[in-house]
This record gives structure tokens, C-alpha cells and sequence, in this order.
């Protein structure tokens, strides 16, 4: 059975998805560049294609070490089937490289449960904002998730919230030292201009918008079987919410879900999408689900490689 084979994660389901990763990014490449790529064009799809396998791995591993899901690899393989549904949202490399470092910054933010060195992972979450704000001037709009993550977790000590500051100035003292030492100017302060476009509801994407519902229903159905429950996990989950809420901002913000900024919100909904195939209980409602969870994307995936 298809669901049985990802309730564990066994070498062989990170073999089998990550091969299915590393296939559907040599289509999208294949499809959007064709065959004449040059080897600045070469190497800089090999370290996004890199970026995105470790998305994969991470996305896994915290989403079981922060106790998001159960030991299982749903989130992983929603992961996959959400980039099936969105194939054009890895022909942009800035945004594989920007959702990455999200990522990144999403994982020390989850690691505040734990009591010990608030500081150092305040610090870290926010430089990795800042690297990803490096290759979207938007990603800097989730420092919001990162200080309700400061709020549920570590109290009100006015050194933590100051902390994300710090760390920005920090990262934009580098910045502006590396622009100058290699090209004499400080240019990238004209990078963060942050665009605002009305194309979300003046030429809305259908496919989107039913994503959007889908996962939203998603949500509701996974608070509402987790209820007082499992608080810790219930807790974790409202910082997801927020991570989502914030991808699915910057969409409606910038109007711009073709180049790859609807990928920020795929990594919190995949973990939803996992939590709802762990209130299943009945085999074969659950087996049902899956099989239409992989087949739908896969239809989806070949009517755009024919487009």
C-alpha cells in the first residue's frame, strides 16, 4: 500500500523522493532553458538543484525532531506533489535559493521550544531572513512568524526581541563591506525597493486560488482533530499557519506566483498535508486519498510539460 510505504522514513522513501525531485527539476530546466544552456547557466541551476535536495532533507528532518508530524514521511511527499502542481515555480533559481533559506530560518524559529540558547537562534533565524531577503527583498516580511515564535516561546525579555535587529544589521554591515570590496559601490540597498502589484486580482491564477481554499480547509480540519490534545503540537502548528499566511501574502502582494514566490507557502502547507493524513484512521479512506494526493499532480505535471 502506497500510504503504508510513507509512514516510515527508511533511506528508501529519501531515495524515492528526492529521484523524483531531482526528475521533475531536469524536466522544468529542460522545458524552460531547452538544450543550449550556458555554464554560468549550468552551474547555477546544479547549486539550486542542490539547495532544493537539501529543502527536501530538511523539511524532514523538522519536521520530525520539532514534532510537527509523526515519524513519517507525508511532509517530504506533499512537498513533491505541491512542486508537481507548481512545476514553473523552479524555473526561477532566486526563489529556490530564497524559499531555502526560509527554510532555514523556519527551523531555528521552530527550535525556540527548547529553553536553551534563545539568543543564538533568534540570531541565526534572522540572518538566514536576511540571506533570503538577498534573493527576494519580500522573504524579510517573515521576521512576523519569527517574533510570534518569540512571543510563544520565549517570554517577554526585551534582549530576545531585540535580537532579530541586531542580526540584521549585522548581516547588512557584510553585505555593504562585500559590495564594496568587490564592486566599489553599496547598489544592493536599491535591491530592497519591495514591488506591489494588483496582477493577483486583476488576472488571478484559478489554480492558485484552489490551492489556497484546499490548504485552508486542510487547516481547519487539523485543528479541529487536534484540539487541547496535543497543545505542544497545537502551538507549533499556529507558527506554520503563520509561516503560510505570510507566503500566501506575498503572493497577493507582488502578483507574482509564475516566478516561483508561491513556493514560499508550499513547505508550511506541506506539513499541514501531513498532520491531515495522520487523523485518518480508515486504511482504505486513507489509501484512497493518496492514490488521488499523487495521481492529481502527475495529470497536472503533464498538461504543462505539453503546454
Amino acid at each position: 500500500m502506497i500510504s503504508s510505504f510513507f509512514d516510515k522514513t527508511k533511506p528508501i522513501n529519501y531515495l524515492v523522493l528526492l529521484g523524483a525531485v531531482l526528475l521533475l527539476f531536469l524536466g522544468v530546466t529542460l522545458k524552460h532553458f531547452g538544450l543550449q544552456l550556458s555554464y554560468s547557466l549550468i552551474f547555477e541551476r546544479i547549486l539550486a538543484l542542490g539547495a532544493l535536495l537539501v529543502t527536501v532533507f530538511v523539511l524532514g528532518d523538522m519536521a520530525h525532531t520539532k514534532k510537527l508530524t509523526l515519524n513519517n514521511s507525508y511532509s517530504m511527499l506533499f512537498f513533491l506533489l505541491l512542486l508537481l502542481c507548481f512545476p514553473s515555480s523552479l524555473k526561477n533559481t532566486s526563489s529556490v535559493f530564497s524559499s531555502f533559506f526560509v527554510l532555514l530560518s523556519m527551523n531555528r524559529a521552530m527550535a525556540l521550544k527548547n529553553e536553551k540558547t534563545h539568543k543564538e537562534k533568534i540570531f541565526e533565524s534572522t540572518f538566514w531572513l536576511f540571506l533570503s531577503s538577498l534573493f527576494f527583498e519580500w522573504a524579510l516580511i517573515f521576521l512576523v512568524p519569527l517574533y510570534i515564535s518569540i512571543y510563544l516561546f520565549s517570554g517577554k525579555q526585551l534582549r530576545l526581541w531585540l535580537m532579530p535587529i541586531a542580526a540584521l544589521l549585522c548581516g547588512s554591515i557584510l553585505a555593504i563591506t562585500a559590495m564594496i570590496m568587490f564592486n566599489g559601490s553599496i547598489s544592493f540597498i536599491d535591491h530592497y525597493r519591495f514591488p506591489v502589484s494588483l496582477d493577483f486580482f486583476l488576472n488571478p491564477d484559478y489554480g492558485f486560488l484552489c490551492y489556497a481554499f484546499l490548504v485552508l480547509a486542510l487547516i481547519f480540519i487539523v485543528f479541529g482533530k487536534l484540539g487541547y490534545r496535543r497543545l505542544g503540537r497545537t502551538l507549533s502548528l499556529r507558527l506554520v499557519f503563520a509561516y503560510w499566511m505570510v507566503g500566501l501574502i506575498i503572493v497577493i502582494t507582488t502578483g507574482d506566483y509564475h516566478n516561483g514566490l508561491g513556493q514560499f507557502s508550499l513547505i508550511p502547507a506541506a506539513i499541514f498535508g501531513a498532520n491531515f493524513m495522520e487523523t485518518l484512521k480508515q486504511k482504505r479512506i486513507k489509501e484512497l486519498i493518496m492514490i488521488f494526493s499523487i495521481l492529481l499532480p502527475i495529470v497536472v505535471l503533464i498538461l504543462w510539460l505539453w503546454q
